[in-house]
């Protein structure tokens, strides 16, 4: 009796697996009809849906999730309230996507700005969660929950485990072949970072050197990466401060002035260290300048600031544009796209906005 009972169940298992399987539509049919349906909103609405749910770690699935996350950013890009609602959103409505690492970076950023430690607190357990073996995870861990105080053990094992996992991780499915390669060349250098950042923290200076110079000998960045070696200099600048090494310190701090950041964080902090040991020195700024080339080895050209002679002195903007506007043969400037200056056959710039 028992045996005939064990036949049973295992045939109903396999006549559900089987009934299951049979329910669930061709993925490449599912597309097929999609294309069909793109004349038609709501029949390409419902195929999308099914899509969704029976095909949730598909491409077809990867790129609904991508295109969605942007056309809902892009309005409110700005409002972090509103972008944590929609992306909890998204991320209820897409629960397999890849899309969802790039998801959790953004809800992360905005939980940080607007100060929800707890929530922040529990969104990177998720994503640490389902991307184990990511090293973003515990880089994005790593460097918000500095910034808050957390238990600095715990800090230092999720930076240690981002830089393990930064030079093995495996490209994820359907992710951009370029983009990949330019993140995998980045990873190790802004994970070393932050590590180093721990290490220095806990005083274990060495730890973070060797961290430090193993990453320049193994660098492979190149001139179409935004990310460089600016912040791994700058941790090897403080660490020479705090070793009382300044030739070291003064080297490397400006290397990582030379090399720079986009948002220049590191530039200027880098700056600060330099300054600390040129003011010491009691250098006036032309002898500064005068220093830093020594130091460097500079023999390239050198450049004045000729805006006060100019007429340029009192003006500010991040955006600079040129042209001959009146073909006089001498070129005219537009700053921010909205200030225009003449100028005045070579002598001066005058303001002619209102003009």
């Amino acid at each position: 009796m028992k045996n005939w009972f064990s036949i049973l169940t295992i045939m109903f298992t396999i006549f559900s697996a089987t009934k299951l399987t049979a329910q669930i539509p061709d993925y490449n049919e599912m597309i097929a009809k999609l294309e069909k349906a793109k004349d038609d909103t709501l029949r390409y609405e419902v195929i999308k849906e099914d899509l969704c749910f029976y095909h949730p770690e598909s491409e077809k699935v990867y790129e609904f999730a991508n295109e969605e996350f942007y056309e809902k950013m892009y309005p409110i890009w700005r409002n972090d309230s509103l972008k944590v609602i929609e992306i909890n959103k998204l991320l209820e409505k897409y629960p397999k996507t890849n899309w969802r690492r790039t998801m959790y970076q953004s809800l992360c950023y905005s939980l940080y700005d607007m100060g929800k430690r707890d929530k922040l607190k529990s969104t990177l357990i998720n994503f640490r969660n389902e991307f184990p073996d990511d090293y973003i995870a515990f880089y994005i861990s790593a460097r918000y929950l500095t910034k808050i105080n957390t238990d600095i053990q715990l800090l230092t094992s999720f930076a240690e485990k981002a830089h393990k996992l930064s030079y093995k991780y495996s490209k994820l499915k359907f992710y951009p072949e370029e983009q990949w390669a330019l993140e995998k060349r980045s990873a190790p250098v802004k994970t070393a970072a932050i590590l180093a950042e721990q290490y220095c923290d806990n005083n274990e200076y060495e730890k973070a050197e060797i961290i430090l110079q193993e990453v320049i000998e193994s660098n492979q960045l190149g001139m179409d990466d935004e990310t460089n070696l600016c912040e791994i200099y700058f941790w090897l600048a403080k660490i020479r401060e705090q070793q009382n090494d300044e030739k070291a310190a003064i080297d490397y701090a400006l290397k990582a002035i030379i090399a720079g950041d986009s948002r220049n964080y590191i530039t200027r902090a880098a700056n600060r260290i330099l300054k600390l040991y040129t003011h010491r020195l009691d250098l006036s700024e032309p002898e500064v300048t005068e220093f830093i080339h020594n130091q460097t080895n500079y023999s390239g050209p050198v450049f004045s600031d000729v805006s006060q002679s100019l007429w340029l002195g009192k003006v500010n903007g991040g955006r600079v544009s040129w042209g001959d506007y009146n073909n006089d043969g001498f070129d005219d400037i537009l700053v921010n796209g909205c200030r225009l200056f003449r100028n005045m056959k070579g002598k001066f710039f005058l303001e002619v906005t209102q003009a």
